[in-house]
């Protein structure tokens, strides 16, 4: 029907929210938050060796939580 479904969109609209904020100059407050939120998150999860940004948790994406900022953002990155 060439209909997108309302969370695909949401989930599209979060992810680019979360790049951006990632994507800010260095020591924007907004940026700072994101970048912390990343990194405590992944590492929780068991990311090591790769930039957050990069990992791709595929072995584990029916454990994150989209209650989670940050598991969301992984979750839309599958």
């Amino acid at each position: 029907m060439g209909v997108r479904h309302a969370y695909t969109y949401a989930a599209g609209v979060y992810a680019d929210q979360i790049q951006r904020a990632l994507m800010a100059p260095k020591g924007e407050p907004h940026r700072v938050a994101v970048e912390e939120m990343v990194a405590s998150t992944c590492w929780r999860l068991g990311c090591s060796g790769v930039s957050p940004n990069e990992w791709n948790p595929i072995h584990i994406m029916n454990t994150l939580r989209e209650e989670s900022m940050i598991e969301a953002w992984l979750l839309t990155k599958q």
